[in-house]
């Protein structure tokens, strides 16, 4: 009996090292995944501060840049204001000048007593296709003008202007037609080289 007590004892003995050695290697890996989960939490930890410090910056970058635009999107339309107000205030002198320097000529538009019919011609119908360089017989006195067009000149007109304004009207048909054809002719080749390509 002393045999299996020694046996049961060395036994028992050798069982309490394999728990030993097991609890041990169990503290070991409990130890390392702790130290590893420590270690990833750091580094999430900093991951998450740089990504906040980097949105942080990004966010003050995207301020920044929009004051900027804000800032000079407000000094190009200032100045744009400012060079149409200077220009609105040239063209308007120029004007006015041109306008004086005009009412200034006018009054030496007549000869003597006798007005400038051409010019007032060319005033009351300046598309009109008329030789205005050469005076028609007009009844014209000394004292006063007749500002009407006598009723035969206006016939004589008349038809001159329904020409010009037939060849107004045809000259943009004809090329309507021109363009329809055209188009027509190159789609049927192009449908004849499609059909010749099948």
């Amino acid at each position: 009996m002393e045999v299996t007590d020694s046996c049961l004892i060395s036994r028992h003995y050798l069982e309490n090292e394999i728990i030993q050695g097991l609890q041990q290697s169990l503290g070991k890996n409990q130890n390392t995944i702790q130290e590893k989960i420590e270690t990833q939490n750091k580094q999430y930890e900093d991951y998450v501060e740089k990504v906040y410090t980097t949105s942080e910056e990004n966010t003050k970058k995207q301020a920044e840049s929009i004051e900027a635009g804000e800032k000079a999107s407000n000094e190009k339309l200032e100045t744009n204001l400012a060079n149409a107000k200077n220009s609105k205030q040239t063209s308007y002198e120029d004007n006015k000048r041109m306008l004086n320097d005009i009412g200034g000529i006018l009054p030496y538009s007549r000869l003597g007593t006798q007005e400038n019919i051409l010019a007032y011609r060319f005033m009351s119908e300046p598309l009109a296709v008329n030789d205005l360089t050469v005076v028609k017989n007009d009844p014209i006195e000394t004292e006063e003008v007749n500002n009407n067009i006598p009723e035969s000149k206006m016939e004589k007109e008349k038809p001159e202007q329904k020409n010009i304004s037939v060849m107004v009207i045809a000259i943009p048909i004809v090329l309507i037609l021109l363009c329809v054809g055209v188009y027509i002719v190159l789609r049927k080749k192009h449908s004849d080289s499609q059909e010749d390509h099948l």
